[in-house]
């Protein structure tokens, strides 16, 4: 999956839509006569639209009276187009949401509580709980999203060091990524960026921490356990066996990595689609999944479908929203190989949808994976991490300090949000 994650600050006039929206389930087409009319349907992908296109077909099939327009938007402007969307009650009747954005546009009265939870035991149990509020189910995931070990098997083979499996720790892939490295070739172990999902997410949760804890009064970054998770991504540059940052803002990592000069990289599910379309990584890349700290860890995201509160055509659109997140449409997109989908049914097409990777080992972590760290105004917080972080990762501050600051950053954030 593309970076579809963005976190563009909404306006804090969402508030308005409140007094706008009426209720969650009005619309002229929620009660009364056969779902018929025009249903909108936005996303951030354009990856997705041969996929969409082939799904809307096989919808059309047994329901001939609704109409599907598709309405793609670069990530980089999605947010800010669904924000003006939701202001002008313009949105599209469904579209794609994520959990760092979720709560807000709910708070704000954007989205319409479903009339009921679809097939819900086909999806993993906190996808469904992140989109639920007091009970009331807004949206359903289509995709869960974890990170794994992706590693180019030809810096391995030169180096004579065996391939990463499910037994390597920390203390192993450290020790590789050493090895591994060899800076008179311009050759890298680990690229250790400062992005949170792919990097020191994980290793938190690894170490037997949290980012923002269950009721989300605290964070745990300024804790052993936090402290040690960013720690992990430092050592690595410290050490030379990652890249400096100024060197990974430069040339981003995954471009280090199709390039050959990387040997390994944390990466998501997303990707398999990129590296097998890339003649330098079709037969080169392999994933596995990440090793183990304290315990075993990944992050979960899934990007769910929501429907407009303002949708003038609910009982149609919650038609389309039911049959995207069916077995029969999510077999559709698991095949293009882009991104795993949400249904455990459906995950095995996306697996052999490039039998040259283990993508099995995404699959695999769905059974530790954990969900990721959101709030009710996540980007308050989450935006500042790069600055507050920034000069551990740069060798100008130590990590202990920067971990408080960026507690301190997080814990007013999330004060304010419970006051």
């Amino acid at each position: 999956m593309t970076r579809g994650r963005a976190t563009l600050a909404l306006a804090t006039c969402l508030g308005l839509v409140v007094a706008a929206c009426g209720g969650s389930s009005g619309g002229s087409g929620a009660s009364g006569g056969g779902a018929h009319g025009t249903v909108t349907l936005g996303f951030w992908d354009a990856t997705f639209k041969p996929g969409y296109e082939q799904i809307v077909s096989e919808f059309k099939k047994t329901h001939p009276s609704i109409d599907v327009k598709l309405q793609v938007t670069p990530a980089t402007q999605y947010w800010t187009k669904l924000e003006a969307g939701v202001q002008s009650g313009q949105a599209p009747d469904l579209f794609w949401m994520n959990e760092p954005n979720f709560a807000r546009y709910q708070a704000g009265g954007a989205l319409a509580a479903l009339p009921g939870e679809g097939d819900s035991g086909a999806f993993p149990a906190p996808l469904m709980k992140s989109y639920n509020v007091d009970g009331k189910q807004f949206g359903l995931p289509w995709t869960a999203v974890t990170v794994g070990l992706w590693f180019n098997k030809k810096v391995f083979d030169d180096a004579n060091v065996s391939y990463p499996d499910d037994t390597w720790t920390w203390d192993d892939v450290q020790a590789a990524a050493k090895k591994l490295t060899d800076k008179s070739k311009g050759i890298y172990g680990l690229a250790a960026p400062l992005v949170n999902q792919e990097t020191y997410y994980n290793t938190i949760l690894q170490a037997g921490g949290y980012v923002v804890s269950p009721d989300k009064p605290t964070s745990g970054w300024n804790t052993p356990e936090g402290v040690a998770g960013l720690k992990f991504w430092t050592d690595l540059i410290d050490s030379g066996a990652s890249p400096t940052l100024q060197q990974m803002t430069d040339t981003a990592p995954d471009a280090l990595f199709q390039s050959g000069k990387l040997a390994m990289l944390y990466g998501g599910t997303w990707h398999a689609g990129t590296f097998a379309g890339d003649p330098a990584t079709k037969d080169t890349a392999d994933v596995t999944v990440l090793p183990k700290g304290k315990i075993r860890a990944t992050t979960v995201e899934g990007a769910a479908y929501v429907m407009s509160s303002k949708s003038k055509n609910q009982k149609a659109a919650w038609e389309l929203m039911q049959f995207l997140v069916s077995k029969e449409a999510q077999l559709i997109q698991a095949k293009t190989g882009i991104v795993v989908p949400a249904r455990a049914d459906a995950q095995q097409a996306w697996v052999e949808s490039l039998p040259q990777y283990h993508l099995q080992s995404f699959v695999d972590e769905l059974a530790y994976a954990q969900p990721y760290p959101a709030s009710a105004d996540t980007p308050k917080w989450q935006d500042k991490e790069p600055s507050v972080l920034g000069p551990a990762w740069g060798g100008k501050q130590d990590v202990t300090a920067a971990a408080a600051a960026m507690g301190k950053v997080t814990d007013t954030a999330l004060a304010a949000e419970h006051q």
